[in-house]
C-alpha cells in the first residue's frame, strides 16, 4: 500500500501522516488546507451596534420585592427572626428556600 495521497485542494502528492484520519480512512484535504477551509467557517462575534441602546438589567430575586418589604426582611433577619418566620409572614412574596439561597449568595445585604 502506498504512503502517498493528492490533497484534493492543493493538488501536491503528500504523505500519509500530512492528512487528518477520519474513522478507518484519510481526510482528502491535507492538514495545511484542510486547516485554512476551516478557518472560512469559523465563527465570529458580530460587532455591537454603536447606535443601539445598551440593555437595562431587570431586578431579579430580593431586589424585585417592594421596598418596604425588603426593609422589614432586613430588620427581621436583624432582631434575628428565622427564614421560616419570615417565609411564613411573606408567604404570598417569598418562599423559604428563596431566603436561604439569597443568604448564600449575599444577595441580603445587613440591616442599616
Amino acid at each position: 500500500m502506498s504512503n502517498l495521497k493528492i490533497c484534493r485542494m492543493c493538488n501536491i502528492v503528500k504523505d500519509l501522516n500530512d492528512f487528518y484520519d477520519i474513522n478507518k480512512s484519510k481526510s482528502k484535504y491535507c492538514k495545511p488546507c484542510h486547516n485554512k477551509n476551516r478557518q472560512k467557517y469559523r465563527f465570529q462575534k458580530p460587532k455591537p451596534n454603536p447606535n443601539s441602546k445598551p440593555k437595562e438589567k431587570k431586578p431579579t430575586g430580593f431586589q424585585k420585592l417592594s421596598k418596604e418589604i425588603q426593609d422589614d426582611i432586613l430588620y427581621m433577619i436583624s432582631v434575628k427572626y428565622t427564614f421560616k418566620e419570615i417565609a411564613e409572614k411573606y408567604k404570598e412574596h417569598v418562599k423559604y428556600k428563596s431566603l436561604c439561597l439569597w443568604k448564600r449568595q449575599d444577595k441580603i445585604k445587613k440591616y442599616e
